[in-house]
């Protein structure tokens, strides 16, 4: 999401609902402006599959609300449905994504895109960056979780490389860090035996005993059904993701999803998603060595996991696979109008969330 509130310019505006029909086009133009994007036929691809063919919206009509000026859009803010597994209940609540306006009528059109996101009853939430906290603030929103990035080095050149160019230097950084994840892979603990993991291309029928049978041990998370994932990460067209699935005697213990990109001079690996039952602490370390084999297979530099803290078990996991650094990343909001989702435990025991969740990955 971006949003600066600055003074644009002034200008007669219709604050509406979304018109498939005609504001598609004009809002894939509204991107290119914005961050750069085309709108080719990937972008019309990524807008279907995000908006029109998400699992968790049986309308089929994506929630977006636009600012219609002199029949051009200047700004639209959208909802992304997803199904909310809180506590014993299934709720249907929104992602707040894409929050942008045109660069040439920022401020007030903002505020008014903020002010009709306010008036939903149901809950929304979203992971809001820089001037866009002042909003959530603005309508009193709270924070409902601190998501960690845990992050695990590779190749440490190229990120000393920033630093220093001296290439001795480099050269013995890069042994003694080899020599150190050696050392430590060597003393570190294994994937139980019993535990087979392989990449698949494909969710089966298991992936939704998983989900019933593990979700019980989880209080606050995004449904991770069969129909969910194959969506989310089989199905986007502009993304790759590879999944690797943990087993036990033919049983699914969990699964792991990955993928790579080239950003900022380095090449990043991302665990994307994981999930896995509660206590199969050994076939969770599984899946986090075979990521970082693979990963490692297809020459990134970096790894980075987000996770909250107060998952013990997967914490505990990442620093065993060589997870040793992490970093405060995002701090998770929520404006819940009709406190559809209250009390203490919301904030206290704390949700479960990946990279995956919301559109951090989309």
């Amino acid at each position: 999401m971006r949003l600066m509130f600055q003074k644009g310019k002034k200008m007669d505006e219709a604050i509406r609902p979304y018109r498939p029909a005609e504001d598609k086009k004009k809002i894939l133009e509204l991107f290119k402006v914005v961050w750069g994007a085309d709108s080719s036929n990937t972008q019309v691809a990524v807008w279907d599959w995000k908006f029109e063919r998400n699992p968790a919206n049986a309308s089929r009509q994506p929630v977006i609300v636009v600012a219609d000026s002199a029949e051009k859009i200047i700004g639209m803010v959208a909802r992304l449905p997803f199904r909310l597994k809180f506590g014993q209940d299934i709720l249907t609540v929104f992602w707040s994504v894409d929050f942008i306006t045109h660069p040439d009528y920022r401020g007030e059109i903002g505020l008014k895109l903020g002010r009709e996101t306010s008036h939903q009853k149901e809950p929304l939430l979203g992971f809001p960056l820089g001037p866009v906290k002042l909003f959530w603030k603005r309508y009193h929103s709270r924070p409902f979780a601190q998501v960690y990035s845990y992050v695990h080095i590779v190749d440490i050149r190229h990120l000393i490389r920033r630093k220093c160019a001296n290439r001795f230097v480099l050269a013995a950084c890069h042994y003694v860090w080899q020599g150190v994840r050696a050392m430590t892979a060597f003393l570190g603990p294994r994937c139980g035996s019993d535990v087979d993991i392989a990449e698949i291309t494909a969710f089966g029928p298991e992936i939704d005993v998983l989900w019933k049978e593990a979700s019980v041990d989880y209080q606050f998370l995004q449904v991770r059904d069969r129909a969910y994932l194959t969506w989310r990460f089989l199905e986007c067209p502009h993304k790759k993701y590879r999944i690797f699935l943990a087993r036990r005697q033919g049983m699914a213990l969990g699964y792991i999803v990955i993928r790579d990109e080239e950003k900022n001079g380095l090449h990043y690996g991302y665990i994307v998603d994981i999930f896995i039952r509660k206590g199969e602490s050994h076939g969770l370390l599984g899946l986090l060595l075979k990521a970082v084999k693979a990963l490692e297979t297809q020459g990134v530099d970096v790894i980075t996991c987000y996770m909250v803290e107060h998952h013990k078990m997967y914490v505990a996991a990442l620093r065993q696979a060589g997870f040793i650094f992490r970093k405060l990343s995002l701090t998770g909001m929520i404006f819940d109008k009709e406190g559809v989702l209250s009390g203490d435990s919301l904030v206290k025991d704390g949700w479960f969330l990946t990279r995956g969740d919301s559109d951090l990955d989309m």
